[in-house]
């Protein structure tokens, strides 16, 4: 058994003791069948987050900090159904001086100034016209583009880190951009490119005033009440209220990309993909945080060969072997 005076989530080991100091993203009480008590918590710091549970001196210890707050704790790492958990003896809010306070919070692994650059680069390489004066005035918005560049995709289940929002939107685009250069020799004329791209930008920048890119990625008041999808729909409409003539069907086109791009009801769209594009979008948008959650779970799966079973996509996965890019779990 080895023992680690602190470390890192991603360095997290099954039998490890572990004490360190993370950032405490969720916090709720509960019980087992017996009746017996325990406090389920989710830490993290900057380089993913794990689950760990407090079976010791609950109430005691559970008043001593909030979801939110660093928390410094000590345990040890055990893996349960194929995915690791700390099992904690002690956790207590951490000071200010036991670890920098950026180590914290999840950030994107790419160069996000780079990120920004190739967002930019598409948006601008757009035919001259009406979407792309959109796109200028949303690049000009530096109080947005400074919030873009911070903002998480979620608060979990993909991306959901400092910067991820950007790199999601990125790959979207760049997905999209793909899907209609196979289609412009597949199925000509049937794609609008640029309104491909401007919807690939737009399909999520609600997030921005939608999560909080501080503290546990917490959802804000106007999340709550109206989420990404209306958020962004109102910011949509500010922008196309600066600019003059705006073709009003071009601008209910984008509407409903915004609207649609959940794809089901039952995910929250208002409405399903009923244009080439918009469905193209959807597709996008559900592979990129398909695979980006794939990622993500592979990396804390550990060993075997299977994942947990993942509620939100209804199954197991099969880890399989080698990508040829560095192994199965290097999507």
């Amino acid at each position: 058994m080895t023992q680690s005076a602190s470390t890192t989530v991603a360095d997290l080991k099954e039998g490890e003791k572990v004490s360190g100091t993370f950032l405490c993203k969720r916090k709720s009480a509960s019980s087992d069948r017996n009746g017996r008590q325990f406090l389920s918590l989710v830490l993290s710091d900057y380089t993913g987050e794990v689950e760990a549970l407090l079976w010791e001196r609950v109430d005691e210890q559970a008043a001593e900090f909030e979801a939110e707050d660093p928390v410094t704790v000590a345990g040890k790492v055990m893996l349960f159904q194929g995915r690791r958990q700390l099992h904690l003896r002690k956790i207590r809010k951490a000071g200010a001086d036991e670890r920098p306070v950026e180590e914290l919070h999840p950030a994107s692994s790419l160069d996000i100034t780079q990120v920004l650059e190739d967002v930019t680069s598409l948006l601008l390489g757009m035919t001259p016209g009406p979407l792309r004066h959109l796109a200028q005035a949303y690049l000009g918005d530096e109080p947005l583009m400074a919030r873009l560049v911070r903002a998480p995709a979620a608060r979990s289940i993909h991306h959901a880190h400092t910067g991820g929002l950007l790199e999601h939107t990125l790959s979207v685009m760049r997905l999209t951009a793909a899907i209609c250069g196979h289609y412009s020799q597949a199925l000509p004329g049937l794609l609008n490119r640029d309104l491909c791209l401007m919807g690939a930008f737009l399909h999520d920048l609600g997030k921005v005033e939608e999560i909080s890119a501080e503290g546990g990625f917490n959802y804000t008041t106007p999340g709550r009440l109206l989420g990404h999808l209306l958020l962004g729909l109102r910011e949509l409409d500010q922008k196309i209220a600066s600019q003059p003539d705006f073709p009003q069907d071009l601008a209910d086109h984008l509407r409903h990309l915004l609207a649609a791009h959940h794809g089901r009801l039952e995910h929250g769209s208002p409405k399903l993909p009923m244009t080439a594009e918009a469905l193209v979008l959807h597709r996008a948008d559900e592979l990129d945080s398909s695979l980006a959650s794939l990622r993500d779970l592979f990396r804390q799966t550990g060993e075997g060969e299977w994942t947990a079973y993942q509620p939100h996509m209804e199954r197991y996965f099969f880890k399989g072997g080698e990508s040829g890019e560095g192994g199965g779990s290097s999507l």
